[in-house]
């Protein structure tokens, strides 16, 4: 999103809050239909109780945020 002549981060990975510095680009290639959360710099996909992947048993390793 651009304010005058700054750009502002809208994905939250800038190191140069509030200002984007191109960090998005870290996130190519995502699904968009899949929640990421990134530690490190390095993306996790996040299991939620609306994905229909996960059994609810444990199969995610933990990752269900129930």
């Amino acid at each position: 999103m651009k304010v005058g002549d700054k750009d502002i981060c809208m994905c939250g990975l800038s190191e140069n809050q509030p200002f984007c510095d191109l960090s998005h680009k870290k996130t190519l290639p995502e699904d968009e239909n899949k929640l990421y959360w990134y530690v490190d710099g390095k993306a996790e996909e996040i299991v939620t109780e609306n994905d229909n992947s996960c059994c609810e048993e444990g199969c995610c390793g933990g990752k269900c945020q129930h």
